[in-house]
């Protein structure tokens, strides 16, 4: 096992930016949006690169919306097993039947630091009523400088009761035995998330988690301090995007007792030469 001296981008989280922004910045500033959502989509493919290598079979996606990330883990084999956590019971009820006929197990829960009823906060302006209040973008939190909020008290789970939950139940392995990935999108309430699952993230491969690097919304604990709670738990970044560059974008961190040097090395090394060779198209 690799250990964390030796682990690609080990140091401080600054260190780790200013390492990835090295080849992202300029690449961003010739580029602008066209590189921006390149290297998102890049991410992502490096992503389920990282869980072929590492042959996992559990994924776990929380704000999971239609719960893209679960269908496409599901599609890539036949003994892969998959729980999307969406809080919003409309986006639930809407995307169910499409997301449970793949075989991915969907929930409508809400990822907290502490199990129990929860308020999750819609937007409630003319077009969020029209479109039946769907949206990829409401949260526990509210989001700054926004007034109109309908609140839905939905059921509110810590990372660490869903995962032994699930176990029991049959729905995963015992995660001791087979790590899961997590892919984490929960609009602004990571750290929340973070809190509740000390006891079950250790226990996890790699994740996928979106950042920001300044507030959207009220009381949100940016990058920085969500870097330092995933860190603490045993895990270290490896890679990032700039997709809403600079105010927001998607970092992957890998289990340091977990993963070694002959997967991540290759892995950070393809990124960094597909991102600093882009030219404006792709093949």
């Amino acid at each position: 096992m690799v250990k964390g001296s030796e682990m690609p981008n080990a140091n401080s989280f600054q260190a780790f930016f200013d390492e990835t922004s090295s080849y992202l910045t300029p690449q961003s500033l010739k580029y602008d949006k066209a590189f921006n959502q390149f290297s998102n989509r890049l991410l992502v493919q490096s992503f389920f690169e990282l869980l072929d290598a590492s042959e996992s079979k559990t994924f776990l996606e929380l704000g999971a919306h239609r719960a893209m990330a679960s269908r496409h883990f599901m599609r890539q084999g036949n003994e892969h097993f998959a729980i999307a956590v969406e809080a919003n019971p409309y986006n639930f009820e809407k995307f169910r039947e499409n997301v449970e006929k793949g075989g991915t197990i969907y929930k409508n829960m809400a990822l907290t630091a502490v199990s129990g009823p929860i308020s999750l906060q819609l937007k409630d302006h003319d077009r969020a009523r029209k479109r039946g209040h769907t949206s990829t973008s409401n949260s526990l939190l509210k989001r700054s400088g926004f007034s109109e909020y309908k609140e839905v008290e939905v059921r509110g789970i810590t990372f660490d009761d869903l995962t032994s939950e699930a176990v029991a139940a049959g729905e995963i392995p015992p995660i001791d035995q087979e790590p899961p990935v997590v892919w984490i999108d929960v609009e602004g309430a990571t750290s929340q998330l973070i809190e509740g699952a000390t006891q079950a993230l250790p226990s996890c491969l790699a994740i996928m988690v979106e950042v920001e690097a300044e507030p959207i919304f009220v009381g949100q604990v940016t990058v920085e301090g969500v870097d330092a709670q995933i860190r603490a738990l045993g895990f270290r970044p490896i890679l990032r995007d700039c997709e809403f560059h600079p105010r927001q974008y998607n970092i992957i961190y890998v289990n340091e007792r977990l993963l070694d040097e002959s997967i991540v090395g290759p892995l950070i090394d393809a990124f960094e030469t597909a991102c600093s060779e882009f030219d404006g198209t792709e093949a």
